[in-house]
C-alpha cells in the first residue's frame, strides 16, 4: 500500500471514528434528562395540622413544594441553591428569599437540636411506609425517610411549620395527656393550646414517577419583596383593614377612606 493511499484511509478511518463517538455523545445527552426523570421519585402527601389546617406537600431528592390549601399561597425550592420562592396564583405575585432569608422570616435555625436525637419509643408502619418514633418533652413524633431526599428538603418543611428540625417528614404528632394541674395561663399556652391529643396527622401519602412540572416556578408574576403581600390575599387583606376601620382604629391611625 502506497504512503499517500495509507494516509488517506486512516484519516478517514479517524473521522468515521469520531463522527460515531459524537453521535453517541448527542445520543446520551438527548436521552439523559428523561432517563434521570424515569428513574427519579416524587413523594405526595397532605398534612392537617392542630391549629394551621391543611397543607399539601410534593418531594424529590432536588426539589420540595408546600401548598398552603387554607391561605392559598406556595413555597416550592429545589437544587443547587435551594432558595425559597414564595407565590400566589390568584394575585399572580412572587416573593424570592435565599435559604436563610427564610429561616429567619420564620425565626427557626436549622442547627437547632433535631428530633431525632430524642429518644427513640417505637417502630410503626403508616400510609405503607416505615416511620420511628421519637419521644421529645412535650410530644411523641412519627418520622419518616425518603429515598435520596436531601436534608434541605426536611429543614424546609420544618421551616415551614416552625418546629424543631428533623432528619426525616413528621407523619403524625401526638401529645400525651399533661399530669397535674396547670399552674398558670402562661405556662398553659407554652406548653401549647391544647392539653392533649394529635397535633399532626399526614393522608394520601403515594409515590409518583418525578415530574418536573410539580416544581415549576412561575417566571411572569409580580415580584414583590415583602412577604406578607403573598402570604395573604388582595381580597384578605381588604377584609383586615375594613375590620380594622369598622373598629374606628384605621380613623385613629389615618387611614380613613374619607380621610385625604
Amino acid at each position: 500500500m502506497r504512503t499517500g493511499e495509507r494516509s488517506t484511509r486512516l484519516k478517514y478511518g479517524c473521522a468515521v471514528t469520531f463522527a460515531a463517538f459524537a453521535a453517541c455523545s448527542t445520543l446520551a445527552h438527548v436521552y439523559a434528562a428523561p432517563a434521570y426523570a424515569a428513574s427519579t421519585k416524587e413523594w405526595q402527601f397532605e398534612q392537617k395540622h392542630h391549629h394551621s389546617g391543611y397543607h399539601k406537600f410534593y418531594i424529590a431528592p432536588k426539589a420540595v413544594k408546600i401548598v398552603n390549601t387554607n391561605l392559598g399561597y406556595q413555597l416550592v425550592s429545589k437544587a443547587p441553591d435551594w432558595n425559597v420562592s414564595i407565590f400566589r396564583n390568584d394575585d399572580k405575585v412572587i416573593c424570592t428569599l435565599t435559604r436563610n432569608q427564610y429561616y429567619k422570616q420564620q425565626a427557626v435555625h436549622p442547627d437547632n437540636l433535631r428530633i431525632n436525637k430524642f429518644p427513640v419509643v417505637g417502630k410503626e408502619e403508616l400510609l405503607g411506609t416505615k416511620t420511628t418514633v421519637y419521644r421529645g418533652p412535650h410530644h411523641d413524633d412519627w418520622v419518616a425517610t425518603f429515598k435520596d431526599v436531601p436534608v434541605e428538603v426536611y429543614d424546609l418543611i420544618t421551616a415551614y411549620y416552625k418546629t424543631p428540625p428533623v432528619d426525616g417528614v413528621v407523619l403524625k404528632s401526638y401529645k400525651p395527656p399533661v399530669k397535674g394541674p396547670k399552674k398558670t395561663k402562661l405556662a398553659s399556652m407554652w406548653l401549647d393550646e391544647h392539653e392533649s391529643g394529635t397535633r399532626l396527622t399526614a393522608s394520601k401519602l403515594k409515590e409518583l414517577p418525578y415530574n418536573a412540572a410539580d416544581f415549576a416556578i412561575p417566571k411572569d408574576f409580580r415580584k414583590v419583596m415583602d412577604v406578607k403581600a403573598v402570604t395573604t390575599s388582595i381580597e384578605g387583606r381588604r377584609e383586615a383593614e375594613s375590620i380594622i376601620e369598622q373598629m374606628g382604629v384605621g380613623e385613629a391611625l389615618g387611614n380613613s377612606r374619607g380621610k385625604k
